[in-house]
């Protein structure tokens, strides 16, 4: 064999090896990045989760309370009801104070 058909040959193998690392190790950061988005995807899920759980808990009691309170049950008329929302106070989402919740107007 040539000397110019052995540097042909050896510029080949070259080639295709540095081929095969290149789309080797595309091939696994990619996989990589898929497995890290999922991760985070599952961790917001997870979040959100207890999010939702905090909030439905907090609405059940507030519930449950309005549902105890004998200002509700002695006087259960809108009027009754509407002079209990106007006393009463709602948590804020962001954990600051929370606010005064007002009745709707409603219109004779």
């Amino acid at each position: 064999m040539r000397l110019r058909t052995k540097y042909a040959l050896l510029l080949l193998v070259i080639v295709v090896v540095l081929g095969g690392v290149v789309l080797g190790s595309t091939e696994l950061a990619k996989g990589q990045v898929v497995a890290q988005e999922q991760a985070d995807l599952q961790q917001t899920a997870t979040v959100s989760a207890g999010q939702v759980q905090t909030e439905l808990t907090q609405r059940l009691v507030r519930l449950e309370n309005l549902g105890s309170d004998p200002d509700v049950t002695r006087d259960p008329s809108p009027e009754g009801i509407a002079a209990l929302r106007a006393n009463s106070w709602e948590p804020a989402q962001d954990g600051r104070a929370g606010r005064r919740v007002t009745p709707p107007v409603q219109e004779l």
